[in-house]
């Protein structure tokens, strides 16, 4: 297979001129942006038409971050649309945000530091979860991924229940 620019875009607005990263739902009808330029927080645009990107409007819900993520670097969200995950590049943890209703950022409240990558890597720039939310993948600064197993698929524990895996 190979890929080609499909003449479409969205213009990300102004205020939220750095942008360091972006999910997509599992539906194709959310998208959600980590804006860094000084506001630290996450946005929710709404896409009418799934997956395509020409329909996106900013649905207003916007979540801040700042309070757990001083230097936040990527996003990532669980395959049942209730959980995002923000990397930090300066203390180097993972934290945790749960949307009580999935999909909604407007519920969306601080959940945990899932998870301290300092030992293995520095400088988280992104991450990523397995279909099943059993697996997180977090690329570090040093070019090298790191993969965690969650000892719960459904409500994974903070810090003590990640694991490296081999």
């Amino acid at each position: 297979a190979t890929g080609s620019y499909a003449s479409k875009s969205y213009s990300v607005n102004a205020s939220y001129a750095a942008t360091t990263g972006l999910v997509m739902n599992s539906a194709g009808t959310r998208c959600y942006l980590l804006v860094t330029s000084g506001v630290d927080l996450v946005v929710q645009l709404d896409l009418s038409t799934p997956w395509d990107i020409t329909t996106a409007s900013e649905s207003g819900n916007t979540f801040a971050v700042s309070n757990e993520s001083t230097d936040p670097s990527g996003i990532c969200l669980s395959a049942d649309d209730t959980q995002i995950y923000i990397t930090d590049a300066t203390t180097d943890e993972v934290y945790q945000y749960t949307m009580a209703t999935a999909d909604d950022l407007s519920t969306a409240t601080y959940g945990s530091r899932l998870l301290d990558v300092s030992l293995q890597g520095t400088d988280p720039q992104s991450c990523s979860i397995s279909g099943d939310s059993s697996k997180l993948y977090v690329l570090c600064l040093n070019d090298i991924m790191y993969q965690y197993t969650m000892d719960s698929v459904v409500d994974p524990s903070p810090v003590d229940g990640i694991t490296l895996a081999n």
